[in-house]
């Protein structure tokens, strides 16, 4: 929360006042100079250990499930308070959580047993809008991030065998797809893409027509209407971000040899947070967050945190991040500081 500096007349009204619940303190060492210190509040150990944490719910608050007293139970936590809030308790196991990028809906999965999953629709007021269960083993779910009424759900089960399916809320009808990879992603409102052996594919539900958008591709990270591709390239794996037509925005080299990207965050249309790994020896590893605008670097962030997962708050300053998302990253300055003790 950012605190509004008041003009001198209001300055009396301000004297005593407690920074309770302020997580931006102002410093003013030097009178001409005024700079802010990044100090979220932090999540006590009294309050739980926390099994897995679900990302940014808003600009303050994060998402995480902890258990308790027989109960899996879904969390928030304010940064800027310190406040804590149980928004959903079940006696089942709470395996996964997803937040819309919308920011206004949330989908749990739970299981009560080890051959099927239910899948639970849920709004900002904890309201089940719907659920479906589904038979599987392990289950994978991508949520369209333009229309929140269609999934993608990959059940597998025990031989590894999988059927891909398409969920339309609204209708309530869940239908088979013909694809032969088990982790297709949304690309726009109606369209999936996927790696067929190394060419990348697009496919449109309601014409049922399929294109090749781009040839020798290694990973696919996507996000609403663009996507970034990496391919082998003959010294330096090569990157490229296009648009929902296959066409080039911008591309760019890695660094070094070794380096792969683990996780992809798209802030906007023109900018992206990276997670990087690079193999320094056999023992060791060096996990970086890039900022790319346009393919440019604009920041490189040597962290201590661990590398993997990328979460970015709503207004885009901040990033949790590492294998746990235990640590906040903030894009401005570079700084970083666990949010749970």
């Amino acid at each position: 929360m950012k605190r509004t500096i008041l003009m001198i007349s209001l300055s009396l009204f301000l004297v005593g006042c407690e920074q309770t619940e302020t997580e931006r303190h102002v410093e003013t060492d030097n009178p001409g100079i005024v700079k802010e210190v990044f100090a979220p509040k932090k999540l006590p150990r009294a309050e739980g250990e926390i099994r897995f944490v679900a990302g940014w719910w808003d600009e303050e608050q994060i998402l995480y499930i902890d258990h308790q007293e027989g109960l899996d139970r879904l969390r928030s936590f304010n940064i800027a308070t310190g406040n804590v809030h149980t928004m959903f308790t079940d006696q089942a196991a709470i395996s996964e959580v997803l937040i819309h990028p919308s920011k206004e809906q949330v989908l749990i999965k739970t299981a009560n047993h080890a051959t099927e999953a239910n899948i639970a629709i849920l709004d900002k007021d904890m309201k089940i809008l719907d659920e479906v269960t589904v038979e599987s083993s392990e289950l994978e779910i991508q949520w369209n991030a333009v229309d929140s009424n269609q999934l993608l759900i990959s059940a597998f089960q025990e031989d590894w065998s999988f059927q891909v399916m398409h969920y339309d809320i609204n209708e309530r009808r869940i239908q088979p797809i013909e694809v032969d990879n088990p982790f297709p992603k949304w690309l726009g409102k109606d369209q999936i893409v996927y790696l067929d052996d190394s060419e990348l594919i697009k496919e449109t539900f309601e014409k049922k027509e399929k294109e090749v958008l781009a040839a020798d591709t290694e990973e696919l990270h996507n996000s609403a209407g663009q996507l970034l591709v990496e391919s082998a390239g003959e010294d330096h794996k090569e990157y490229a971000v296009l648009d929902s037509d296959g066409e080039e925005k911008y591309s760019w080299q890695a660094e070094t040899s070794s380096e792969t990207i683990e996780d992809v965050e798209f802030i906007d249309e023109d900018n992206i947070i990276m997670s990087t790994r690079e193999e320094i020896s056999d023992d060791d590893q060096s996990a970086v967050f890039i900022h790319r605008q346009e393919g440019q670097e604009v920041k490189r962030y040597e962290t201590t945190a661990e590398g993997g997962m990328i979460d970015c708050s709503p207004d885009g300053n901040s990033c949790l991040v590492g294998y746990s998302l235990d640590t906040i990253l903030q894009l401005d300055t570079g700084e970083t500081m666990k949010w749970t003790e």
